[in-house]
């Protein structure tokens, strides 16, 4: 697959949000390595499509920074990294704890 056949979607913060909560208390919840290998497979699902979100929007911003779609894009992303960052923290915590 060509970079330029990749599509690039926005991530709906709202629904990474609660599909990753809703991972994360069912491995929290888990009672026995399967289901806790479950929840983790949904966890990284998630962040690895967001990974793919970041670096596309991180890729086609820098080869033309004046691209309007991709600088505001670029915004966007840098604005909710912080948010992605704390669920990670919590998956780290949940992981540490089970």
């Amino acid at each position: 697959m060509k970079f330029e056949d990749y599509t690039y979607t926005r991530p709906n913060m709202d629904e990474v949000k609660a599909s990753f909560h809703t991972a994360l208390e069912q491995f929290k919840a888990a009672d026995n390595i399967e289901k806790q290998n479950d929840a983790m497979n949904k966890i990284n699902e998630v962040r690895g499509h967001l990974g793919t979100m970041f670096n596309l929007c991180s890729i086609r911003h820098s080869v033309d920074t004046n691209d309007e779609f991709y600088k505001a894009e670029q915004d966007y992303m840098d604005e909710i990294a912080p948010v992605v960052e704390g669920l990670i923290s919590e998956y780290y915590e949940a992981l540490v704890s089970s």
